[in-house]
Order: structure tokens, then C-alpha cells, then sequence
């Protein structure tokens, strides 16, 4: 994978953060939740459960490939689940390829449509994996690691107090598509992937600042490092952490 030293400069009205005038933003999808596509029937969340019957129960992503049921009679050329799982059309995948886009990978996304007026999309779909790292939250977001469970390995954060100071960028790699600890299911972007999606007139998502708001539920349980990035990475970005 290649990264790139540097995004853009900051368009006006947006929100700078960190240093040479460096701007990152939040992909996401956009809000008509009647547009996104369903899991189809066998896709499965993933599920932990505490080995000594404590309650440490959780549930988040996925524990099986993603299949898709389109409920619209057209797509848009990002497609996003319930769940926010981001879907590429072949053409948008070819434009981050040609464009030299960083930090993401894609998987194969069967799908299907009940609907007979359906305008299917050309070619095959794709999930962007974000493969990108943007380091872990800021000390000054006010992001932490409230509990680590040794029975079940369970990582209880502290929710995020200054949305404004999440993102570092002493500690991002570069790439145009990155995560950060422990938000790994936020797709952060750099200002070269707002403006490839602006040129190309691409629809079906919001960009918007790093953070408007904080989470607002008090406390984040992303899961191990590990589900997220291969294990041998997983434990270079952990830095020693018992996170992975």
C-alpha cells in the first residue's frame, strides 16, 4: 500500500486539525435510511461472549461476508447499509484506483432486489475495507481506556469529550482512507479524497467534519485491534497495548 505525505489544503468553512493546515473529514452515509441496502439472509453479526458468564456480551460487525438486499429502483454510486457498511459501483472503484486513492481494500458484495422495476448497477459491487491508520484518539478528546476485561478481553473506552481534538496528525500514516482507535467502524478521509469525489460528481454519502458532536452514549466497546487489521498489524499498531 502507498501512502501519501499530506492531503490537500482546507477548503473554506471547513474544520483544519493539526498542523501545515492538514484537514481530514468524515465519510458517511447519507441521512434517508430508506435508501440502504439490508443484509441478506446468512449474514451474521459477530458475537462475544465472556467465557465465565459474566456480562460482557457484545455485538457488533459482521462474523460472515457481506450480501446485500437493494430496496431502491436506482443506486447510488455509494451505496451504504443499515449497519453502515460502505458499497462501491465498479465505476467509483475504478476512479479511486485511477486516481490513486490510499489506505482501503475491497471485498466482493453479492446482492440481490426484489423489486421488478429495479435499475440494476453495471457491474460488480464492492465493500471498502479501510486499511488506513490515523492513530488512536487524542489524550485532549478526552478518549480512554476505562476497563480491559482479562476474563473475555472486553475494551470499554471513555466516549469522546472534545470531538475537535480526535484525530492526530503526528500519528496518521498518510493514507486517504484511515481509522482511529477506537472508532474503527468511522471512516475518516483526507482532503484528496473530497476532492476526487467532488470532480467525478460522485452521490450517496456526506462528508462531513471530524466530529460535530460527541458519540453521546458515555462509552465506546470497539472490540480487539485484531478484528480489524490482520494479526501481525494489529500488534505493530498496538504499540504494546493489550488491545489486540
Amino acid at each position: 500500500m502507498l501512502n501519501r505525505s499530506k492531503a490537500g489544503e482546507p477548503l473554506e468553512g471547513q474544520v483544519p486539525v493539526g498542523a501545515q493546515g492538514t484537514t481530514f473529514y468524515r465519510f458517511e452515509y447519507p441521512p434517508q435510511f430508506s435508501k440502504a441496502a439490508l443484509w441478506d439472509k446468512g449474514v451474521e453479526p459477530h458475537v462475544s461472549e465472556c467465557p465465565l458468564g459474566m456480562l460482557h456480551r457484545g455485538v457488533g460487525g459482521r462474523s460472515t461476508p457481506l450480501k446485500i438486499v437493494i430496496r431502491t429502483k436506482r443506486v447510488d454510486d455509494i451505496i451504504w447499509t443499515v449497519y453502515s457498511e460502505c458499497i462501491l459501483q465498479n465505476h467509483v472503484f475504478e476512479i479511486f484506483l485511477k486516481e490513486g486513492l490510499t489506505g482501503f481494500t475491497v471485498r466482493p458484495v453479492p446482492w440481490r432486489s426484489d423489486r421488478k422495476d429495479l435499475v440494476p448497477p453495471v457491474g460488480p459491487l464492492r465493500e471498502l475495507v479501510v486499511t488506513g491508520w490515523g492513530g488512536f484518539a487524542r489524550a485532549d478528546s478526552g478518549m480512554r481506556l476505562k476497563k480491559n476485561y482479562p476474563c473475555c478481553g472486553r475494551l470499554i473506552y471513555r466516549d469522546v469529550a472534545k470531538p475537535s481534538e480526535v484525530v492526530d496528525p503526528e500519528q496518521w500514516d498518510g493514507s486517504d482512507f484511515f481509522i482511529v482507535w477506537p472508532l474503527p467502524k468511522l471512516i475518516f478521509i483526507s482532503e484528496r479524497v473530497k476532492e476526487v469525489l467532488a470532480r467525478h460528481r460522485l452521490k450517496g454519502f456526506e462528508i462531513q467534519p471530524p466530529f460535530k458532536y460527541p458519540l453521546g452514549s458515555g462509552e465506546i466497546a470497539p472490540g480487539r485491534l485484531s478484528r480489524y487489521f490482520p494479526l501481525d498489524r494489529a500488534k505493530e499498531l498496538a504499540k504494546g497495548q493489550d488491545i489486540v
